[in-house]
């Protein structure tokens, strides 16, 4: 209904991986395959991050302006698609379970630095966990 937030998936990962891991995670009811967009499936030739274009097309598909939106980033590519899309808020996440613990505070750190980004744009703020 139009009291939903939208969600979708801007991702340089290809189908249908992505949508095997949505319904893996049981976020389907969030995610049906047609709000996954892939840098790398739904581009001839592919746009890989920080290439801001899976990151326009998920926001138009949505209909909604990209300084509208929030992005979740756990790369520097991927923070810097964001940036270049002009994203409204960036959050960096440190959570998954690529990210060693030990590395946490560096990845962080990289991920507001915005290395990726035209215009140095980083990471809004940087979260360890979604509790």
């Amino acid at each position: 209904s139009q009291d939903k937030t939208p969600f979708a998936i801007a991702t340089t990962s290809p189908k249908p991986r992505v949508p095997i891991s949505v319904v893996a995670a049981g976020l389907t009811e969030f995610f049906p395959e047609e709000y996954i967009h892939s840098g790398e499936s739904d581009f001839s030739p592919p746009r890989f991050k920080p290439d801001p274009s899976v990151y326009l097309k998920a926001a138009n598909f949505l209909g909604v302006q990209p300084e509208d939106c929030v992005a979740l980033e756990d790369s520097a590519s991927g923070v810097g698609s964001a940036a270049n899309a002009g994203m409204g808020m960036i959050i960096g996440y440190v959570g998954a379970t690529h990210i060693q613990e030990q590395d946490k505070h560096s990845h962080a750190e990289m991920l507001l630095k915005g290395e990726k980004s035209e215009r140095k744009r980083g990471a809004d703020v940087v979260i360890w966990n979604m509790e």
